[in-house]
C-alpha cells in the first residue's frame, strides 16, 4: 500500500470512530482531510452519510422533537 492509500485508509478509520463516538475532530484531523483529493473526500463524506441515515431510518426520536403544538405568547 504506497503512502496516499495508507493516509486514506487512517483517515476514514478516524472519520468513522469519531462519527461513531460523536467526538470533534482535532484540527490535524481536518487538516489531512482536507489533503486529500476532492473524489476521495466526497468517497468519505458519502459513506458517513450512509452511516446517518442508517441512524435516522432506525432511531425515530428525533422525530418527537419535530412534532408540538406552537405556544404563541
Amino acid at each position: 500500500m504506497n503512502l496516499k492509500t495508507e493516509c486514506k485508509v487512517l483517515l476514514e478509520d478516524v472519520f468513522d470512530e469519531n462519527l461513531k463516538r460523536n467526538d470533534n475532530l482535532s484540527l490535524q484531523d481536518r487538516r489531512s482531510f482536507m489533503s486529500l483529493t476532492i473524489e476521495e473526500r466526497r468517497k468519505v463524506l458519502e459513506k458517513q452519510s450512509k452511516e446517518l441515515a442508517k441512524q435516522y431510518n432506525t432511531n425515530k426520536d428525533w422525530t418527537e422533537t419535530q412534532g408540538g403544538d406552537f405556544i404563541e405568547y
